[in-house]
Order: C-alpha cells, then structure tokens, then sequence
C-alpha cells in the first residue's frame, strides 16, 4: 500500500506541473491519500480539504488508468474550482479535461469496478451492453405499450442515462420519457 502511496504521490505532482504550465495556479497543490472504504468510486476530490482520496483496491488492479486518467480526472476537478469556482461535472471542468489532453468521462470503467453509466455491478449483459451503448445527446427509439396494450415507436434525444433508467426527450411532443434499464432490450439507435 505504501508503494501506491508513493505512485499516487509522483502522478499527482507530475499531474499539478502539467495544469500550472496550463493554468496560472496560486493555491497550493492539494494532498493525496489512498481510502479503503472506497470500493467502487475511484477518486473523489474535496475542494475545502484540498484534498483527493483514491480507491486502493481500483487503483492496485489498474495503476496506470490511475495515474494517466484518474488522478488527473480529480486534479481537474480541484482546477475547475479554483479557477472558475466549478464543483461537479460541469462545462469548465470539461474544458479543463480537454485542455489537460483526456476526454471528459464523468464515470471510470475500470476492472473491479464501475461501468460508464451504470455504477451497480450487474450480471445481466445484454443490459449492461444495450445501456452502455447510449450517452447524453444519442438520438434513440423505444417501444412504448400503453394500458390498452397499444403499441408506438417514440423518438428521441437521450437527455440523462443514470444509474437505473435513461432519459429521451420526445421530438414530436416534447414529453420525457423515462426508460428503466431492465427495459433497454427495447432501447435502440434510431
């Protein structure tokens, strides 16, 4: 455990040299610990701590995801803060990611842990292969059936997919739909 102390440590200033050539920085740059109570989130950052704790048991099975994605994912976010006061996902902390060089995933898809866009460890793969299919944005169809078992196709935009449904935004009403998850054999591109 020590050893990824000391890795997680080196990413972490390697990664703060790297956003102080691209950002002017003044605060310092925030501590790293290794937190064996997170087991599926990999990182978090806690802006008034200046402080970033990993997942040991993620980080021991995927060390380079780490120091290559991961820590910076959550140096970015301490980035975000203190330059456009941005505390979550959002379009600056996304300009942050792109201009560090790594694509603005919200969610990490590592060995023993999360999924992109569906945190819950499932055995089911034809759900976890239709779902992981959808981002925010996609244009998709799915089958509704009402109370009088009438069927009809709705279009729409993919407005959210979180941890057990995915969000379409009608395009002839304008009407959200909520599509559970164990529904998304129904769920396809249009």
């Amino acid at each position: 455990m020590q050893d990824l102390q000391i890795i997680a440590q080196d990413a972490l200033n390697i990664t703060w040299a790297k956003f102080q050539s691209i950002y002017t920085l003044t605060k310092p740059c925030p501590n790293i610990i290794l937190n064996n109570r997170l087991k599926t989130t990999a990182g978090r950052c806690h802006y008034d701590k200046r402080l970033i704790d990993l997942s040991p048991l993620l980080f021991a099975e995927n060390v380079s995801e780490f120091e290559n994605i991961i820590i910076p994912h959550e140096v970015a976010h301490m980035v975000a803060y203190d330059v456009y006061r941005d505390c979550g996902h959002g379009a600056d902390w996304k300009s942050v990611m792109v201009k560090f060089g790594i694509p603005p995933a919200r969610l990490h898809d590592l060995i023993s842990g999360v999924i992109e866009s569906k945190r819950e460890v499932n055995t089911n793969k034809k759900i976890k292969t239709v779902a992981s299919q959808f981002v925010v944005g996609d244009t998709a169809t799915f089958i509704h059936t009402n109370r009088q078992r009438v069927s009809r196709d709705i279009i729409g935009t993919v407005s959210k997919v979180n941890l057990k449904t995915i969000k379409l935004i009608e395009r002839v009403t304008g009407t959200e739909w909520t599509v559970p998850k164990e529904n998304t054999c129904q769920l396809r591109h249009a």
